[in-house]
C-alpha cells in the first residue's frame, strides 16, 4: 500500500470519562483486536482463490521461458521429462495446500491478536461518531496535529473499506511464488490491519500501527503523546457546562495553546457544525 499524503490533523471521539482521562494523564489507549467493536477486525485469514488447472498452464508457461532465457538446449526427452517433474511437484503442492495455508494463518493470528493500534479519524462532525463513540454527543473529540518532527501521528495509515476479504495470493502470484518469487509478508500483514469492511467506512479511519508495543501480553497499553501534538478539542453538543469547564481546564493545562470547539446542530441541515468555543 503506496502510504497516503498525511492530513493535518486526526480526530479521537471519546466519552466524557475517557476524555478526562486522556487529558489528566496525557496518554492514548492502544488496543488490541480483541478489544475492538468489529469481530472481523484484524480476525479474518487470508484466502487463495486457486484455479488447479490455470496454475499448471502458468507454470509451465513460465518455467519455458525461464529456461529459453538462459539459452538452454533441450531435447524433446528432455521436455517431456521437465514436464513430468512439474506435475509432480504441482501434485504436491496442491495437495498441501489446505494444510500450509491452515499453518499460515495460525502464525499469523497469533502474531495480529497481539498486535496494538491506535484508530483516528479525518472526519470530526460525524453525527453516527458522535453517537457510538462519543456519548451521545455529550462526549468530545480530541484533534491532534501532524506537524513537527518525530511525530507518530504522521505513520498513520488509511483503512480500505471492502465488500469482500483480501486475499493472499490469486493464480497468479501462486505460480510466481512456486516459481521462486519473493513474498510481501509486510503487505500480507497490512491488508489484516487496514481492511475493514465497507459497512464501517462512514468512519473513515485512520490507524497506527504499533506492532507488539512494549508488553506483547497486554490487551492494551496507554502511551503518552507529545503535549504539543494535542491541539484541539471538540465539546459535544449535550454536555454538561460543569463537564465542558472541567474539559477545557484540563486541556489548556496540558497544552495552553489548544483550541477549543464546540459541536452544534446545523439550523437548516442535517449535519454537525464545528465552531469556536
Amino acid at each position: 500500500m503506496t502510504p497516503a499524503a498525511c492530513p493535518p490533523h486526526f480526530y479521537k471521539y471519546s466519552s466524557f470519562g475517557t476524555a478526562r482521562i486522556v487529558l489528566t494523564n496525557g496518554r492514548l489507549r492502544w488496543t488490541t483486536a480483541s478489544l475492538l467493536n468489529d469481530p472481523f477486525d484484524m480476525g479474518f485469514d487470508l484466502h487463495m482463490d486457486i484455479d488447479a488447472s490455470e496454475l499448471r498452464r502458468l507454470v509451465k508457461e513460465r518455467f519455458r521461458v525461464l529456461l529459453d532465457g538462459g539459452h538452454y538446449a533441450r531435447t524433446k526427452r528432455e521436455d517431456a521429462d521437465l514436464e513430468a517433474d512439474l506435475d509432480r511437484t504441482l501434485d504436491g503442492t496442491l495437495a498441501s495446500l489446505d494444510q500450509s495455508l491452515a499453518d499460515m494463518h495460525r502464525e499469523s493470528r497469533q502474531w495480529t491478536e497481539k498486535t496494538k493500534i491506535l484508530c483516528l479519524t479525518v472526519s470530526p462532525g460525524n453525527m453516527l461518531m458522535w453517537s457510538h463513540y462519543a456519548e451521545q454527543h455529550s462526549g468530545a473529540v480530541l484533534r491532534f496535529s501532524t506537524a513537527g518532527e518525530n511525530n507518530a501521528f504522521q505513520t498513520a495509515r488509511p483503512v480500505t473499506y471492502s465488500e469482500e476479504m483480501p486475499r493472499f495470493l490469486d493464480t497468479a502470484g501462486f505460480a510466481d511464488m512456486i516459481l521462486g518469487a519473493n513474498i510481501d509478508t509486510p503487505a500480507t500483514t497490512r491488508k489484516q490491519i487496514f481492511t475493514k469492511a465497507s459497512a464501517w467506512s462512514y468512519e473513515q479511519e485512520w490507524r497506527i500501527n504499533f506492532g507488539l508495543c512494549r508488553d506483547p501480553e497486554a490487551a492494551f497499553e496507554d502511551l503518552r503523546f507529545g503535549e504539543e501534538e494535542l491541539d484541539g478539542v471538540i465539546l459535544g453538543c449535550r454536555m454538561p457546562p460543569a463537564n465542558r469547564l472541567d474539559l477545557v481546564a484540563l486541556a489548556r493545562s496540558l497544552n495552553p495553546d489548544v483550541e477549543i470547539f464546540e459541536a452544534v446542530p446545523a439550523s437548516r441541515a442535517f449535519r454537525m457544525d464545528i465552531r469556536s468555543f
